[in-house]
């Protein structure tokens, strides 16, 4: 197959002859990555490892490999899952076609065989009216689910109780049967599944492992465990925080009001506020410190799925998928919409929470539109304090959703960014016009007048303002990246921490332990 991206070599890695087909060896349960030749870009202790090893061991990934390796993190597109399924079920390529059945597929095309093979097997029916295959398109992970059941003839589960998957999806009895059969322990937290997110080489990967169960032991991680759910590094107003290795926590930086100083015990995730820092213990507790002028530590009791802090408030998305907030009242923070959320953030004097249906929906101060914009629906209620957005839902579907301090970033289902509200130093609105940040993004991060992203090949942009260098971002790859005031901070794949931007308060140097 030839891959869509430009990081992909866009050439065969082996001869296969029209005459011949390449017999595959035997794959047998492997438990490491070791038992099979690296590849340069597949780190040791990934989650994937032993899975990319024993493939490629079996010689699943012939001929769709990337110049820089194996290439975890791209897409997959519908070709190469059609050509690693194949393999996996067959144990070697299909022979040479004449003809195919799908009308943008030519014979001479590498993955032409093993795409007739992989609608032989009953696996896929085209895409749309099954005219066309739509070979370079990404696998969705719903796609994904659909052709793995069918592939392995799955059989029937219980409902897994994923907060993105509705219960007449038309995908949801396939997601059921992944998970009934340990394929799948869904991504983030594992409390959601992310249908519409394209599927990574690494998750296929995992996914066909699992399957024929090349890997020892149960593998209780989620798919992806760096997918958007628990934050491990979170930049403040003037300090920062991150989850180390043994899940306890260490922040830097301004210290006046003790929001740097982090109390003992494991925790799931870190948010950062102006004056306060909030975390998710690993009991699903919330724990807040710093300053609690307004009550922004007075969490309720209970358990979470995540909590976040913003300038003087703080919300938190409860066990049951519910909102709940508290601290600072001005503007309605304390009062969020009803309704079930996967995710909330909370920003300046605003919050935003990404709805179960993929909706996102704002309230508190929208001054600026950052609770809502000029052509999106609602009603505004202002006074002498600003304005108050009558929560109404942002038209569309997204994935992701950041509040900064006076604008708001979400990433769409087409991982693309939009923001809305304050543009006065073009943080919401100079990646329509950079060309360099039209790539498709997985996570996105409002500060206080710039904003970053992260990219699905884990690159990071920043825009808007740059006076401090807080836009400046680092050249390499990273696993996720975080916004403050001034400054911003990314978590790299060896775990260490890279901050850039203003150093008035030594915000912007981590500490090496």
């Amino acid at each position: 197959m030839i891959p869509t991206s430009s990081k992909l070599v866009r050439k065969l890695t082996i001869a296969v002859t029209a005459a011949a087909s390449l017999t595959l060896a035997v794959l047998t349960p492997v438990s490491t990555a070791q038992d099979a030749e690296p590849y340069p870009d597949v780190p040791a202790g990934a989650y994937y490892a032993p899975m990319v090893g024993g493939l490629g061991q079996g010689g699943v990934f012939d001929g769709t490999l990337c110049a820089e390796g194996f290439c975890p993190d791209e897409p997959l597109d519908r070709a190469t899952m059609a050509v690693w399924t194949v393999r996996v079920l067959d144990k070697q390529d299909p022979p040479a076609v004449t003809s195919t059945r799908f009308a943008d597929i030519e014979t001479a095309d590498f993955h032409a065989a093993f795409i007739e093979r992989f609608a032989e097997l009953g696996v896929t029916q085209g895409c749309g009216d099954g005219t066309n295959f739509c070979p370079d398109d990404p696998v969705r992970r719903a796609q994904m689910a659909v052709f793995l059941s069918r592939a392995f003839a799955l059989a029937d589960g219980p409902d897994p109780n994923f907060g993105d998957v509705a219960d007449d999806a038309w995908y949801a009895p396939q997601v059921a049967k992944l998970a009934a059969s340990g394929i799948t322990q869904g991504c983030g937290d594992g409390t959601n599944f992310c249908p519409d997110r394209p599927t990574t080489r690494a998750q296929m990967a995992t996914f066909l492992g699992r399957a024929i169960g090349l890997v020892v032991g149960p593998g209780t991680e989620p798919d992806d465990p760096t997918e958007a759910g628990h934050s491990p590094i979170s930049a403040g107003e003037r300090h920062a925080c991150a989850i180390r290795a043994d899940r306890t926590l260490v922040c830097w930086g301004n210290d006046a009001e003790r929001q740097a100083s982090p109390p003992p015990g494991e925790f799931l995730s870190v948010s950062a506020g102006s004056f306060h820092t909030c975390g998710l213990r690993a009991d699903n507790t919330v724990s807040c410190w710093g300053d609690n002028t307004d009550r922004q530590l007075n969490r309720p009791r209970g358990e979470f799925l995540s909590v976040s802090a913003g300038s003087r408030h703080t919300c938190g998305v409860t066990i049951d998928h519910t909102v709940r907030c508290w601290g600072f009242e001005g503007f309605g923070l304390t009062e969020p919409p009803s309704g079930l959320f996967n995710t909330v953030s909370s920003g300046g004097n605003h919050s935003c929470g990404l709805r179960t249906d993929s909706t996102i929906q704002c309230w508190g101060d929208s001054t600026f539109g950052q609770a809502g914009a000029e052509d999106k629906t609602g009603t505004f209620a202002c006074s002498i304090t600003g304005c108050r957005f009558e929560l109404a839902p942002i038209p569309g579907q997204f994935l992701y959703v950041s509040a900064g301090y006076t604008h708001t970033c979400g990433i769409t289902i087409g991982d693309r960014i939009e923001c809305w509200g304050d543009d006065s130093a073009a943080q919401s609105s100079q990646l329509y016009q950079s060309s360099s940040l039209q790539a498709a993004f997985r996570s996105v991060s409002a500060g206080f007048q710039h904003t970053c992203g992260m990219t699905i090949g884990d690159r990071i942009e920043c825009w808007g303002a740059s006076g401090s260098g807080g836009t400046v971002a680092p050249d390499g790859e990273f696993l996720s990246v975080s916004a403050g005031r001034s400054f911003s901070c990314g978590l790299r794949p060896d775990n260490s921490i890279e901050c850039w931007g203003s150093d008035a308060h030594n915000r912007s140097t981590p500490p090496t332990d």
